[in-house]
């Protein structure tokens, strides 16, 4: 039992450091469990965790340690633990701001993701979901499963290496940095639209060493697109996370798509949670009015990353059609959704 209890204390505090430097929100947080030994994991917590980020130079935000303690210090109390010295002189010095600190900056710090062993990806992303009138400043849960289903079965290692790869709506980079990291490709080609968003993204790209000619970054608005825009880009396959979400961005964005399958063998990867059920399936009938085929397939997700329980799904398109006839991929999409959902013993919608 001592052994047993002694594993499952290193497997917390594994899954702890990598959340605290990914600013995981405190209630999704590993010591959240029944019964978590405070009394043994107090040292480590400190020592391995708060005074030790895995990139100290660009850690989590003032106000995400100032919480992290104040949470774990409350939770020792409630366990009748001695809280240790340094763990209050720690709080002491992050619970005021500092006289330097410029309102909201305590708030802006840095998320670092673990991917495996030795290869992170560090972030700076706003608090807020909806930030300078945004969605692209966080990362969102689809990028998250998308880069754990790339590392399953060896997926990304068959699909990405010496190929040229175009990120449709890349934020502030997530996924791009991600694969980049993972996989050896030939160039990368980031696409967004908002002036705030390719700020952070650059910055983003600059503090993980990414540059051209490896790494590139473009202005692409689905709903301008200007005659002969797309001429220049020929990407091998097309990759997005989290855009099937707004139904009036979807006929750019499939106009977009359409183009960009134009070349012989490319793909498009799209992982999207689903939301809103008919949303989703209404995209997935454009891009089927389109000619564009649509395989599909859920997301295995919460291995490697924490974030909020819900319906991922992977979009895989291209432009070949076959010869017979295929159910609609809205059909599909439906099937897909009340089999994952039988299988969790959801209410169907």
């Amino acid at each position: 039992m001592a052994v047993d209890a002694a594993l499952a204390l290193e497997a917390d505090l594994r899954r702890l450091k990598s959340q605290y430097n990914a600013m995981v929100p405190l209630r999704l947080l590993a010591w959240v469990r029944d019964g978590f030994p405070w009394a043994a994991a107090q040292a480590r917590v400190m020592a391995d965790i708060v005074l030790q980020p895995l990139n100290p130079a660009q850690p989590p935000s003032r106000e995400y340690r100032r919480d992290f303690l104040k949470k774990m210090i409350s939770m020792m109390e409630k366990a009748d633990v001695e809280v240790a010295d340094e763990v209050y002189s720690a709080f002491s010095e992050v619970v005021q701001p500092p006289s330097d600190e410029t309102p909201g900056d305590g708030a802006i710090g840095h998320k670092t993701y673990a991917l495996h062993e030795g290869v992170a990806v560090t972030l700076r992303e706003a608090k807020e979901f909806i930030s300078k009138g945004t969605t692209g400043l966080v990362t969102w849960q689809a990028g998250l499963a998308f880069i754990e289903d790339s590392l399953q079965d060896d997926k990304g290692a068959a699909l990405f290496p010496n190929k040229s790869v175009l990120e449709l709506g890349c934020g502030v980079g997530f996924l791009g940095i991600a694969l980049q990291r993972l996989f050896p490709i030939m160039e990368y080609v980031y696409t967004d639209c908002h002036d705030s968003v390719l700020d952070a993204l650059r910055h983003n790209l600059a503090i993980n060493h990414m540059a051209p000619p490896q790494s590139v970054v473009t202005y692409l608005d689905w709903s301008l697109l200007a005659p002969g825009e797309l001429d220049d880009l020929q990407p091998d396959v097309i990759v997005a996370a989290d855009i099937v979400y707004d139904a009036d961005l979807f006929p750019g964005l499939v106009n977009v798509l359409e183009g960009l399958l134009s070349r012989p063998g490319s793909v498009a990867y799209i992982a999207c949670t689903v939301r809103n059920v008919a949303t989703t399936a209404q995209f997935i009938g454009l891009l089927d009015a389109r000619h564009i085929e649509v395989d599909m397939r859920t997301l295995s997700i919460g291995e490697l990353f924490t974030y909020e329980p819900g319906d991922v799904v992977m979009l895989e398109c291209c432009r070949a059609r076959p010869t017979v006839r295929r159910q609609s991929s809205q059909e599909s999409f439906y099937d897909l959704l009340r089999q994952l959902r039988a299988a969790r013993d959801e209410p169907q919608e």
